[in-house]
């Protein structure tokens, strides 16, 4: 009887210190994750097809957000339901850059519902250095000759005559990667690109690209 109350013990002692474990481990993961991101009230900076613009988050959940519908020239923008959005969203950590697409409208309040992000994550962009020289500055645009201003592992500038729309989803051939960088347009502005019109585009990857040949 005296082994089967000390087997009960040690079970008991070796349950409880795995609860333990665990519960510090998930702590600990918790605390490096830091604190979980509450979209409601957010303001947000999207990017369709057909413009820029601004809006808030009145609510959140499952899955979805509520997002107030952008004025223009004091008339609603009429987003289309399925319409590709390019979403900025501006934290205390740093700013959630995803795309999302419109789910739903509603005719009375003009609100629409849009994708929530599945694991949204701050990314501070002024702590990224940007490059200012390369080994080629020349890039493939969407498969048309540009001309790199600056470049980080995020993002990059550069001058072409091609103008996608802000939100435009953009492939940017490095000549010193082997595989393509994929982005979306933030802006774009008026420039000069072999001493022609052009445009000077701004955009950011959707991972991480080498700067240089070394990576």
């Amino acid at each position: 009887m005296k082994d089967v109350l000390e087997l009960i013990g040690w079970m008991a002692l070796v349950f409880a210190a795995s609860v333990g474990a665990s519960y510090a481990f998930h702590a600990l993961v918790g605390r490096w994750r830091g604190p979980k991101l509450d979209p409601c009230g957010a303001k947000l900076r999207l990017r369709a097809a057909h413009g820029v613009y601004r809006c808030r988050v009145p609510e959140a959940g499952g899955g979805e957000w509520t997002v107030s519908s952008p004025i223009q020239r004091d008339a609603y923008v009429p987003l289309q339901v399925g319409e590709t959005l390019t979403v900025e969203w501006p934290t205390p950590k740093g700013v959630v850059l995803f795309r999302t697409r419109v789910l739903s409208r509603d005719a009375v309040d003009h609100t629409f519902r849009i994708a929530a992000p599945e694991s949204p994550r701050p990314q501070e962009r002024r702590g990224e250095p940007r490059a200012t020289e390369f080994p080629v500055d020349r890039v493939a645009f969407d498969g048309r000759p540009a001309e790199l201003v600056d470049l980080s592992p995020k993002g990059c500038r550069l001058r072409t005559r091609f103008a996608p729309a802000p939100g435009s989803r953009v492939r940017v051939d490095l000549p010193w990667s082997e595989e393509p960088a994929f982005g979306a347009v933030l802006e774009q502005r008026a420039a000069c690109f072999d001493a022609s019109p052009g445009v000077e585009v701004r955009l950011v990857f959707e991972a991480r690209v080498p700067v240089g040949l070394s990576g």
